[in-house]
């Protein structure tokens, strides 16, 4: 089974922060699942939302502020005042930070007229990195635009599971489907497998959740914001 962080160990520190990604490698996870935008100056930086103001110190769109505007906020202090002066990171840095220890999930956020400006720089990235990546998003035209761009990479479909999401994951080329595991029926887990696709569920935040999904669901991958939750009850069950 494999443990992706979500935004890191997102329930010990500030999500998306370099803090969260190292406590994350520390812990042991597989994986690291994370999201990105553009700047307006053409950077790919690691953070949720399309505004800065519910992680950060700041307000505004991540699109209308510059790299240097962007590095300027404190990505920590709202989460717990010793995380003070976390920074927003860009992509590259947190390449840099996980260097092929752990396989990076980036999350493409529906970018509508930015995809272009993004992708000139997320490709590159991508290609570059020392580890295995896959991008994934709820955005199916994304996903269609990156595929062509970039066939050799895989690509999951983040969704609500049903017959109709994962006809449209198959039909985008996918090579994973990611749905709420909350929304996978056994029915639909079985038709997911037998459509050859990667399962990732998402997001446990309890033990309870973990167990849950460990006892009813037959999945590749969970993502977690209690990533030393999954692996306690993965190493009871002697799964670790």
């Amino acid at each position: 089974m494999i443990v992706v962080g979500h935004r890191g160990w997102s329930q010990k520190y500030p999500e998306n922060t370099l803090a969260s990604f190292r406590g994350a490698l520390d812990l042991g996870v597989d994986a690291i699942e994370l999201d990105v935008h553009v700047t307006k100056d053409d950077h790919v930086v690691v953070i949720h939302d399309e505004d800065v103001e519910r992680t950060t110190d700041g307000k505004g769109p991540v699109r209308e502020m510059t790299l240097a505007e962007v590095k300027k906020l404190d990505a920590g202090g709202w989460f717990d005042a010793k995380f003070a002066h976390e920074r927003i990171p860009t992509l590259e840095e947190v390449m840099d930070l996980v260097a092929g220890r752990a396989a990076l999930a980036v999350e493409v956020k529906c970018p509508g007229e930015t995809t272009g400006r993004l992708n000139g720089k997320l490709i590159p990235l991508i290609r570059n990195y020392a580890g295995t990546v896959i991008v994934h998003s709820f955005d199916g035209d994304y996903l269609r635009t990156f595929r062509k761009a970039c066939g050799d990479i895989d690509t999951g479909y983040l969704c609500k599971a049903s017959v109709e999401t994962l006809a449209l994951a198959r039909g985008l080329g996918c090579t994973a489907i990611h749905p709420a595991w909350q929304t996978v029926t056994l029915e639909l887990n079985r038709a997911m497998r037998e459509a050859g696709l990667k399962i990732m569920v998402w997001v446990a935040q309890t033990e309870d959740d973990c167990r849950a999904i460990l006892e009813t669901l037959d999945v590749d991958a969970v993502g977690a914001d209690c990533p030393d939750l999954l692996i306690q009850v993965l190493t009871e069950r002697g799964e670790r």
